[in-house]
């Protein structure tokens, strides 16, 4: 199912089109259509998961390893 999230700068930097986003002060009805949205509109929700595989790509596990790895190295050696 395509995601529904806060709209914060991050969520909105990490997932770009890949989510529906409801302002960060949203009523439970608020919530509750954007889920609706996600689940019944078929353009919103092919949209949205289209655009999954390119918000996925930036991460990857050996990546995230590999900076985290560099940025404990880089602490440890001052």
């Amino acid at each position: 199912m395509p995601p529904v999230v806060l709209d914060t700068d991050v969520a909105r930097e990490s997932l770009g089109d890949a989510a529906v986003f409801v302002p960060f002060n949203s009523d439970v009805p608020a919530i509750a259509r954007a889920l609706e949205t996600v689940l019944f509109d078929q353009t919103v929700r092919a949209r949205v998961l289209a655009a999954a595989p390119a918000a996925l790509a930036k991460y990857k596990w050996p990546r995230a390893a590999a900076e985290t790895l560099a940025l404990l190295e880089s602490v440890v050696n001052q």
